[in-house]
């Protein structure tokens, strides 16, 4: 009677089916809870904008306000300078800013670096073509800003048309302008 070889060769091929069928399950069911329980990032849409008033940092003087967001398609994308994320979506945002369209769009950084400096640095050193304004505590929780970056769309009339954490893709974010009227030429 031989004993190991055959055997032990079913018995691996068996395991390693098994084995790699388990761990594909398991990693599709991390996969979707992540994707249940992820928190999410930025206010709901379809809400009014809340107030702030923050400062400017670059690319603007003075002071931001809430009620400046009135009267043009407004993205604002909340970011931090050790966000590689972040700055990764750096070079399409500068083309959403630049670009001309059917309407006005602004496009605004919010910073949650932790010094108005260290936002400044960030700015020149993402050579961001669009003003920054740096984050307070109140402007994090009113806008439940929990993950970064964070891209909000607000329309014309002030309320909240779009809110997503993580990279957007730009023909994503291009087709939420395009449904506000505001479309590349």
């Amino acid at each position: 009677m031989v004993r190991g070889a055959p055997l032990a060769g079913s018995v691996s091929a068996g395991f390693r089916k098994i084995s790699l069928g388990k761990v594909v399950l398991g990693v599709t069911l991390l996969v979707v809870i992540f994707r249940m329980v992820r928190p999410e990032s930025g206010p709901s849409v379809g809400s009014q904008a809340r107030t702030f008033d923050l400062p400017w940092v670059s690319g603007a003087e003075g002071r931001l306000e809430s009620r400046d967001l009135k009267g043009s398609v407004t993205v604002i994308e909340a970011f931090a300078g050790w966000c590689g994320t972040c700055k990764r979506n750096t070079p399409e945002l500068n083309g959403v800013a630049s670009a001309k369209r059917t309407q006005p769009v602004r496009v605004i950084g919010i910073s949650f670096d932790s010094s108005a400096d260290e936002a400044r640095m960030t700015a020149g050193a993402w050579k961001l073509s669009f003003p920054v304004a740096l984050a307070d505590g109140k402007f994090r929780s009113e806008y439940q800003i929990s993950i970064l970056p964070t891209t909000v769309v607000v329309d014309a009339s002030g309320v909240i048309r779009q809110s997503t954490s993580g990279a957007v893709d730009v023909s994503t974010l291009e087709n939420w302008l395009r449904d506000l009227g505001a479309a590349r030429y």
